[in-house]
């Protein structure tokens, strides 16, 4: 709305010969050109803000869920794991798994 009233005023006094000067018209165009940038940048800075928002929360959820050897992996999956054959077992995530058990049931 702003800017719409500083494009009127503009016109008036282009139209109008009231006696306003050039380096005033000038004065009004740099002011509505400053609103524009400002209403850019909060623009941004929301969006910004907004992207950071999401991107912490992801880093959140990724941190809480159950990973080894940075692969993630599901409650069902673990227990097929302590279930497998124990020839085929990786002893490093057994015990890996069998902690994080223990931890989420504590």
């Amino acid at each position: 709305m702003g800017l719409v009233l500083n494009r009127l005023l503009i016109n008036k006094l282009k139209s109008s010969k009231n006696g306003f000067s050039v380096q005033e018209i000038e004065m009004v165009r740099n002011q509505q050109g400053n609103l524009k940038l400002r209403n850019i940048q909060k623009r941004k800075e929301k969006e910004l803000t907004e992207k950071n928002i999401i991107i912490k929360l992801r880093q959140k959820m990724a941190d809480e869920r159950m990973q080894i050897k940075r692969r993630f992996f599901t409650w069902k999956q673990a227990i097929t794991m302590l279930d497998a054959d124990q020839s085929k077992k990786e002893w490093n995530d057994y015990f890996r798994i069998k902690a994080l058990l223990q931890l989420k049931d504590n």
